[in-house]
């Protein structure tokens, strides 16, 4: 089917993956197309429909399907009610690869309202982020590591940043990985976005993430 081609199964489990873990950038990052997903989903029910019988025999009504809905199917209408609500509570209405703090913030208060161990985890990890730019100029993108590496902070990069990522390092710090994000400053406000390089080992961390 062209739409399932489209939009790929990697990323929707990165969405999930993101969503399940409380990974804001992530789910910006592989936030679907929502147009694609409803004309996939609606494919799909069409041909089940289309290949179920009713009969009526001995009294009874028997109903024969020759297709049935499977796990992949689940997760592209699991992803599309996700992206729906993610719209409706303007939290995220499109894909974006730089996102302002700030609306990771709004996501993060919004949506992890109810689960305090991703709020709290998410509010650290920007706050962290807020405190080690907040006194620096304007700056061009360059990964987490980078900026530590520029901004007289090489003690704590040898401490915390020279291994190389991780699944246990990357969830624990809500996505936020410092050799996997990038971090931008201009007019005073800051942007992150994901390495392009890391883009898909960051996929791999949230679809291993989703399924275990």
């Amino acid at each position: 089917m062209k739409f399932l081609r489209e939009i790929g199964k990697s990323e929707i489990s990165a969405f999930l993956g993101a969503m399940y873990n409380g990974l804001p950038l992530a789910l910006f990052r592989f936030y679907p197309d929502r147009d694609k997903l409803k004309t996939l989903i609606d494919n799909v029910i069409e041909n089940f429909e289309k290949y179920t019988c009713i009969e009526n025999g001995d009294g009874k009504l028997n109903v024969k399907r020759k297709l049935r809905f499977g796990k992949d199917f689940e997760a592209y209408l699991f992803s599309y009610l996700t992206s729906v609500l993610l719209k409706k509570r303007e939290l995220i209405s499109s894909r974006k690869s730089e996102v302002e703090i700030k609306e990771i913030k709004k996501l993060a208060n919004d949506l992890f309202k109810f689960d305090g161990r991703f709020k709290n985890r998410i509010s650290n990890d920007i706050s962290r982020i807020e405190r080690d730019t907040g006194e620096e100029d304007n700056f061009d993108w360059k990964t987490y590591n980078e900026f530590y590496g520029e901004y007289g902070k090489q003690a704590d990069l040898r401490k915390h940043g020279k291994q190389q990522p991780d699944l246990r390092n990357f969830l624990a710090h809500s996505g936020f990985e410092r050799n996997m994000v990038q971090l931008k400053k201009f007019e005073g406000k800051v942007y992150l976005k994901y390495e392009d390089s890391m883009i898909n080992t960051i996929k791999r961390f949230c679809a291993f993430s989703d399924q275990n």
